[in-house]
């Protein structure tokens, strides 16, 4: 049988704020393989191995790291400084590329076949990629995985509450007004 034995040692002590001694609850203690954070009196204990190099970091201070060079229990204190804050960050975005469109133009309106000769336009976003019926005979799109109450119709940039007629026979859409058919 063979066995292996590991020196240990263990670190103890309380984590503080430099500028005014209060302690940091929640400051987190870390080594290569282990770690725990400070307790409601900014005390924390970790067992550690020789060599180790310990990080003592809390949000909004500058991380501290100490290398521990015997196994002996240690006890110390820690005081970490403020660290520099980062500038405001504004995050901006523009419209979706166009890649994630999907474009109907009147002409290919016209030309796909409808069941009571003139071009239904919900029939037509039936056959664009991503885009799938409830059940069989009904306008009401499933796309890409939703249900038909999250999708949002507009025309004209104002927004339609139920764009179905006849129970999702047909759509209220007048194909002959449509400029062009945008999905998003």
């Amino acid at each position: 049988m063979h066995f292996t034995a590991f020196a240990q040692g263990r670190i103890s002590g309380i984590i503080k704020d430099a500028s005014n001694g209060e302690r940091l609850i929640g400051a987190t203690v870390y080594s290569a393989d282990k770690g725990t954070v400070t307790d409601l009196n900014g005390f924390f204990t970790l067992s550690l191995n020789k060599g180790d190099s310990i990080t003592f970091s809390y949000v909004g201070y500058s991380p501290e790291k100490i290398y521990v060079s015997g196994l002996a229990d240690t006890l110390v204190g820690i005081n970490l400084m403020a660290g520099k804050l980062l500038g405001q960050v504004e995050v901006r975005t523009s419209r979706l590329p166009e890649s994630n469109i999907s474009t109907l133009s009147p002409m290919e309106l016209q030309s796909l076949p409808s069941l009571s000769g003139k071009p239904d336009v919900m029939r037509a976003m039936q056959l664009l990629p991503g885009i799938m019926t409830q059940s069989e005979g009904s306008n009401l799109l499933l796309v890409r995985g939703g249900n038909p109450g999250e999708n949002m119709y507009l025309l004209d940039n104002v927004p339609l509450i139920y764009v179905n007629h006849l129970g999702g026979f047909m759509s209220v859409f007048n194909a002959d007004i449509i400029n062009n058919l945008d999905l998003y």
